[in-house]
């Protein structure tokens, strides 16, 4: 129901308040830059997890609002690093797309290049720590024998994961 994911996006949302309070004491970005790919990727994990795809009205409502830290002088990334990661791993995830539709999904490949726009080569970091996360959460699920080779998982939490322990 609505007040289920409404309440687990407001709890989820406030603790993600406070623990990027506790990344800007550590690392220096605002708590705002953080809380802002932290929310995005909860609010799409949770979309994920039950609809098993990605909408673009909230990449595009991101987008608008990245933008627009960009053009308030707000973004703790540099413009130029943001696009040049955002052409590598488009041409990287194209290159995916067309040897193997299968390996990901546009929706992916999508949150992956506006989260390269917002957190610019942070992308690889989250990126690399979700892809390890996902490794092992299949690993375990194979052999326990939840899962087989051919069962898809959602990347959204995975992701989510990987940028908590950027």
């Amino acid at each position: 129901s609505i007040k289920k994911y409404g309440s687990v996006l407001l709890i989820g949302n406030g603790i993600l308040c406070i623990f990027s309070c506790y990344k800007e004491s550590i690392n220096g970005f605002s708590a705002y830059w953080y809380f802002g790919i932290f929310s995005y990727l909860l609010c799409l994990t949770i979309y994920d997890l039950k609809f098993k795809e990605l909408p673009d009205w909230l990449h595009i409502e991101v987008l608008l609002f990245y933008i627009g830290l960009w053009i308030a002088g707000k973004q703790e990334i540099r413009i130029q690093e943001s696009g040049v990661v955002t052409i590598i791993l488009a041409v990287v995830f194209g290159v995916l797309f067309l040897l193997k539709k299968e390996a990901l999904g546009i929706g992916d490949m999508k949150l992956l290049l506006i989260c390269s726009m917002y957190v610019g080569s942070f992308c690889f970091g989250i990126l690399f720590r979700g892809m390890i996360v996902a490794f092992f959460v299949s690993l375990l699920l194979l052999l326990s024998k939840k899962a087989t080779a051919k069962t898809e998982l959602p990347f959204v939490p995975f992701l989510l994961l990987g940028a908590l322990m950027m």
